[in-house]
């Protein structure tokens, strides 16, 4: 039985007009309120269900910020800051990680000022007092960059403030103040999170008011093998994740080592083999199977979808591909070059 089939069954009893039901994504919706109707034999009425995402279009005070505009408010950032005017700072790559770890740094309510002093290799070059004429010009923008650090995060979500942006963590946050909200809220008797299985501190302490203010459950989609195997990397997430969860959550196990499920392994050399090699195996697939295909370098991904067969039609990808990956990325890069380079002629 799958997950939320296990989930409608253990909370049918429950299910009415007053409760709500929050899920990580849209999909999970969907796919919760086919499933609803499939088993419950009801049309029409379903209980109400939502994201947190969905919460926050719904009651947020500033719009939620898409990933082009955290760009251009790194952007923004980098070039207003002092020493950051440098190639290695206005880097895509670059920024697009420092707004990666800057909002994990805001979600999980982390003492920002006290962690940016600690960087190891600011700390390590003041140590040696080493000059420019021993580091080298690249290395000493990297030092400009890590030594701006704490100026880029307080400036950064300044740049979003000022736009009416915010993060998600910003905007769960600001729910807990809202009393439009806690009114909205009184209108359930009941919450369930379902199939989050991991919150960071911001939304634990949003769990924390929910809470205080109804009655709340958490469903996590943990297997009994990594539950009952505390020792294993896997297994040491999970407990963590079930013991730091405001409320006790119920775990719903798939246990698919009582299924009978077969492992196998296959040795294979490059690319090309491992790509043959799964279209072998899902052509092999009964009609209408559905199937997940996991890829630990994300490069075989655009590999594997340059070389579909033609027999294999419906296909969702459930993560993004970077646009330097694809082939419309060179257009783009040459058009980019070269409205660039007009713009410099006609300014000379």
């Amino acid at each position: 039985m799958r997950f939320l089939e296990q989930y409608i069954e253990e909370a049918k009893g429950s299910f009415a007009k007053d409760g709500l039901l929050i899920f990580p994504t849209n999909r999970g919706i969907a796919e919760f309120k086919e499933l609803y109707q499939q088993r419950m034999q009801q049309v029409g009425w379903l209980p109400e269900a939502q994201t947190l995402k969905g919460l926050i279009e719904l009651f947020g005070t500033k719009k939620l910020a898409t990933a082009v505009q955290k760009l251009m408010a790194i952007k923004n950032t980098a070039q207003d800051v002092n020493g950051c005017s440098t190639s290695i700072a206005l880097s895509n790559d670059v920024l697009t990680q420092l707004i990666a770890d800057f909002e994990e740094v805001d979600r999980e309510l982390i003492d920002s000022e006290s962690l940016f002093k600690q960087v190891s290799y600011i700390k390590m070059m003041e140590k040696w007092k080493l000059g420019e004429e021993l580091t080298g010009h690249s290395l000493q923008n990297q030092l400009k960059l890590w030594e701006s650090l704490g100026d880029l995060y307080k400036f950064y979500f300044k740049e979003l403030d000022k736009n009416g942006w915010a993060t998600q963590a910003q905007l769960l946050r600001d729910l807990v103040a809202d009393n439009v909200f806690l009114e909205y809220l009184k209108n359930y008797n009941y919450v369930h999170f379902i199939g989050f299985n991991n919150f960071n501190t911001t939304e634990r302490k949003l769990l924390h008011f929910f809470n205080q203010n109804t009655e709340i459950k958490s469903f996590f989609d943990f297997d009994d093998f990594y539950l009952n195997n505390p020792q294993n990397i896997a297994g040491k997430f999970v407990k963590k994740q079930v013991e730091n969860c405001p409320v006790l959550p119920l775990v719903l196990s798939a246990d698919w080592q009582q299924k009978n499920q077969a492992v196998n392994y296959w040795n294979l050399n490059g690319n090309s083999e491992q790509i043959s090699m799964l279209y072998e195996v899902l052509e092999s697939l009964p009609e209408n199977t559905k199937t997940g295909v996991v890829f630990l370098d994300q490069n075989l991904l655009q590999y594997a979808l340059n070389h579909l067969p033609k027999d294999l039609s419906e296909i969702n990808i459930g993560v993004g591909i970077q646009l330097k990956h694809t082939p419309l990325f060179g257009l783009i890069k040459e058009f980019v070059l070269y409205e660039n380079i007009n713009s410099e002629e006609s300014l000379k």
